[in-house]
């Protein structure tokens, strides 16, 4: 279902609905699946109140998933709902997340984190892409814009550790001044 339904993610966005709308009615227990329909809904159809309620039933059908709860984390930080966004990343990461996901939610702390945490986790997100870790295609242009929009004071950072972890540009070079 999910393969099917990204084939027509970007060229027919009505079908990849209809696909993940087919396949709640048949697999209405899925929380991957709710998971992956909200992200498609935030990335593509820009729906966030459909996906918020995805992303909700995707953590009632399984609370302890790192991946909707991380997903769901980087949705509310985007949306400026920082309090619960952190909260969310701290329930993710006592998840013990895969490395790939790990960069993710260490790049939201450096992002929407107080002054404290984004020095750690900035540390933490350099070790782990010294390492070759990466989150492929991941999108984080929202919660750049977000913090840059909320005074972050480096958001040039943000966006060249945004295009690093989602394999966009090299790491090569990456600014000594932010280690």
């Amino acid at each position: 279902m999910e393969l099917e339904a990204s084939r027509f993610r970007e060229s027919d966005p009505s079908k990849a609905s209809a696909i993940y709308e087919r396949g709640l009615k048949n697999f209405p227990d899925s929380h991957e699946l709710h998971n992956n329909y909200a992200n498609f809904l935030t990335d593509v159809r820009k729906d966030h109140d459909r996906a918020e309620e995805l992303y909700q039933r995707a953590l009632e059908l399984d609370p302890d998933d790192a991946v909707a709860t991380g997903n769901y984390a980087g949705f509310v930080l985007a949306l400026g709902r920082t309090a619960l966004g952190m909260e969310l990343v701290s329930r993710a990461m006592a998840l013990h997340p895969p490395d790939p996901l790990r960069v993710e939610l260490l790049f939201y702390v450096y992002a929407h984190g107080t002054p404290a945490d984004r020095a750690q986790a900035l540390g933490e997100l350099h070790a782990l892409l010294d390492k070759g870790v990466r989150s492929p295609g991941w999108d984080l242009s929202a919660n750049v814009a977000r913090a840059a929009e909320d005074g972050h004071e480096n958001p040039g950072l943000l966006r060249e550790l945004a295009a690093i972890i989602a394999e966009e540009a090299s790491s090569t070079g990456l600014n000594e001044s932010s280690r």
